[in-house]
């Protein structure tokens, strides 16, 4: 429904967040990063001003726990690398 969402409108702020949101939870961070970005340059919509800016700031919240999952997740790695190294 997600890919639906997008085909409709490309640049909006809910498909693009939600999407993402979508991805992130399913440990794909790098995909979902894509998404948010998209979110984040979103043109916003003139009736719908507050919850355009509550969701951008959802929006920002969201990237900045996907580029910290990502950076976690590079260290763990990396400890789990040195971690089965120590144990021979």
């Amino acid at each position: 429904m997600f890919q639906e969402a997008l085909k409709i409108n490309p640049n909006g702020i809910d498909a693009n967040y939600f999407y993402g949101d979508f991805l992130l939870a399913n440990n794909q961070p790098k995909e979902a990063q894509k998404y948010f970005e998209r979110a984040i340059s979103a043109p916003s919509r003139g009736e719908q001003l507050f919850a355009v800016s509550r969701l951008k700031d959802e929006v920002k919240l969201a990237l900045a726990n996907t580029k910290n999952r990502k950076i976690n997740g590079v260290k763990n790695a990396f400890l789990s690398l040195f971690n089965s190294a120590s144990l021979r």
